[in-house]
């Protein structure tokens, strides 16, 4: 009874010799025990990235020349983010003659921890040269995506000075991403009526610019500009835009002191009007050059930066040659208009 035993168990141990290393034959084609030195690191040794869903990051792994064989790849691998052009977050780079193997991660939109990892691959077998490296995805500053690089902080209400906005995108913006929305509460972005949105696509040297025209009142606007989901915004202040010149319109040339009559004063820029609502100044002179008469219903500027008084002489000032004169508020312009100034009765 004990020889049976003995022989059983003799018998038995070849099967079970066969079936272990049937069983580390397997495990040999998933790991083998290739000790190839392999290096994970960053190209600019960040060990974070903005979770954008844009930025990217350039990983390399690397093992020695001398080990670089035909078949031989380096599989990436990362459990957040997107390894560019890779599937299933897995990625397999050869490496180049310098044992050198690059690939591109993505960043997601979710902040947090992030690991990548690289090892080494013969065909389909896992070799156990391995390497990882911890990240982080953190809170993204959108002033990295897009910002100003043009924002002039004035510009007069004249309705027709054109003031350049300009955005910068960030180059991890992918070409067919890079349509700039842009918006204004006050001014326009056509010269002719009034358009409050318009867009722009970013150049190669990712700027995109606009326009917008003043508007005719003073104010503060506030421009944005949206790409993706990034907003960057900038205030505008339109300012009242002064006369540059003065031109004076009297409605006769020969006024009788006992009379009275219009004068129309036009205020120009080159561009544009001045703002509405100047206030516009008239005076009279006789022909001594002494101030005389009174001007009533006196005008604001208005839209088309005309205003009108009415000059009464009220017996005042010596006959001759008269002129008026008129300013604005806030400029250094003067207008001018002569007439006739006669005794009463006169015409």
């Amino acid at each position: 009874m004990i020889k049976f035993r003995v022989l059983f168990v003799l018998a038995l141990f070849p099967l079970l010799t066969a079936a272990d290393c049937s069983r580390r034959f397997e495990h040999d084609d998933l790991v083998s025990n290739d000790n190839t030195p392999l290096t994970l690191f960053t190209t600019t040794h960040a060990s974070s990235l903005p979770a954008d869903g844009l930025s990217t990051l350039e990983l390399r792994a690397k093992i020695p020349s001398e080990a670089v064989k035909a078949n031989r790849v380096i599989v990436f691998k990362s459990n957040g983010g997107t390894l560019v052009g890779g599937t299933n977050n897995s990625l397999d780079v050869p490496p180049d003659p310098s044992g050198t193997a690059t690939a591109l991660l993505r960043s997601s939109r979710t902040i947090g921890p992030v690991t990548v990892s690289a090892q080494v691959k013969d065909g389909t077998a896992l070799q156990a040269a391995f390497a990882q490296l911890a990240l982080e995805f953190v809170e993204p500053d959108g002033s990295s995506i897009l910002r100003f690089v043009r924002a002039p902080a004035t510009a007069p209400a004249d309705g027709a000075t054109a003031t350049r906005f300009a955005v910068e995108v960030s180059e991890s913006l992918p070409g067919d991403q890079r349509t700039v929305t842009f918006k204004t509460t006050a001014g326009s972005f056509t010269s002719v009526g009034q358009t409050a949105m318009t867009t722009a696509i970013a150049g190669v040297d990712r700027i995109a610019s606009v326009l917008l025209y003043s508007a005719k009142a003073e104010g503060l606007a506030l421009v944005t500009a949206d790409v993706g989901n990034f907003h960057a915004e900038t205030p505008l202040r339109f300012e009242r835009a002064r006369a540059q010149t003065i031109l004076v319109e009297v409605e006769k040339f020969t006024l009788p002191k006992n009379s009275h009559m219009k004068v129309t004063a036009r205020l120009l820029r080159d561009v544009g009007v001045p703002t509405a609502g100047t206030i516009v100044t008239f005076k009279a002179f006789d022909v001594d050059n002494k101030s005389f008469g009174v001007f009533k219903n006196v005008q604001r500027s208005q839209d088309d930066g005309s205003a009108t008084a009415e000059l009464f002489p009220d017996g005042g000032g010596m006959p001759g040659r008269a002129r008026i004169e008129v300013t604005a508020e806030g400029s250094r312009a003067k207008g001018t208009a002569d007439f006739e100034l006669t005794a009463a009765g006169n015409g």
